[in-house]
């Protein structure tokens, strides 16, 4: 399948899961030496997305609606600047969802992608509007941006509209449109 989607400059799409906050929700035995489910999951992605780039270097990857820690996303950053794009869905507007809100404000405005997520991802604000009538769809996208900006913007400045239109970039970029 990498081979095929290398071969005609199509991406794939990879989506984790656990999330690493999944895996602290409810654990009272804390054992510090068990590796858990999410740990597992970074480790397995790395070996393969290694194994896959060196056949296909040219292979580009979209992580989708990354939930991810950050010091994960920047190694695979690091390790793949070439290949890896990040998407962020609706998460990003949690209040409890710190760890993707270190993601959001280390990830290079040139790797951002935005995404409307599964359909139980909707926006906060959008939820406090519109109660249960809320859905998640494309049009809150920009919702999405404003949050992202949120928490890029402390340290850089960064409108809305700036990441947006970095995200569109790398959309074309990526998705080859």
């Amino acid at each position: 399948t990498c081979n095929a989607a290398s071969q005609s400059g199509c991406p794939i799409q990879i989506r984790t899961s656990p999330s690493p906050s999944a895996m602290s929700e409810g654990k009272d035995d804390y054992d510090p030496d068990e590796i858990s489910p999410y740990s597992t999951v970074m480790i397995d992605l790395a070996k393969i997305l290694l194994e896959v780039t060196e056949l296909c270097p040219d292979l580009k990857i979209h992580l989708s609606c990354w939930n991810g820690k950050v010091e994960h996303m920047n190694a695979l950053l690091l390790t793949f600047p070439e290949n890896i794009w990040i998407g962020f869905d609706a998460t990003v507007s949690f209040t409890k969802a710190k760890v993707v809100h270190e993601c959001a404000f280390e990830i290079p405005l040139e790797k951002v992608l935005l995404e409307s997520g599964k359909a139980t991802t909707i926006h906060s604000k959008f939820t406090k509007a519109k109660g249960r009538e809320a859905f998640c769809h494309p049009g809150l996208i920009p919702f999405i941006a404003e949050s992202l900006a949120e928490k890029k913007s402390s340290a850089l400045g960064i409108t809305p509209e700036q990441l947006a239109r970095s995200a569109a970039v790398n959309t074309v970029l990526l998705y080859n449109i």
